[in-house]
């Protein structure tokens, strides 16, 4: 039998000075994925970063900025379609 695989999927904004400890600890943990979904109004800064973090195929970054009443619920289930693993955890990086 195999083991399930696990993801995380989490909203974060300005959240650039912890992110890169938070997802290495994560994927330490052995989490096989995660979906980092950026609300920055700035996300072409947040590519860059991610991309100069280098945490290949293991993090998927995603951008929402779709702030209408329960924007943060409309912005989990939206992204539960795209969520491949057996197991979820749904998580902030605060």
């Amino acid at each position: 039998m195999t083991n399930p695989s696990t993801a995380i999927l989490c909203i974060a904004r300005n959240e650039q000075p912890f992110a890169e400890q938070w997802l290495e600890y994560h994927l330490g943990l052995g989490f096989n994925h995660i979906y980092f979904v950026s609300t920055d109004e700035n996300f072409s800064d947040v590519q860059k970063y991610y991309l100069a973090l280098n945490l290949g195929a293991k993090v998927s970054l995603h951008h929402f900025d779709d702030f209408r009443y329960g924007w943060q619920l409309a912005c989990y289930a939206g992204f539960l379609s795209r969520i491949r693993e057996d197991w979820l955890l749904v998580l902030d990086l605060d």
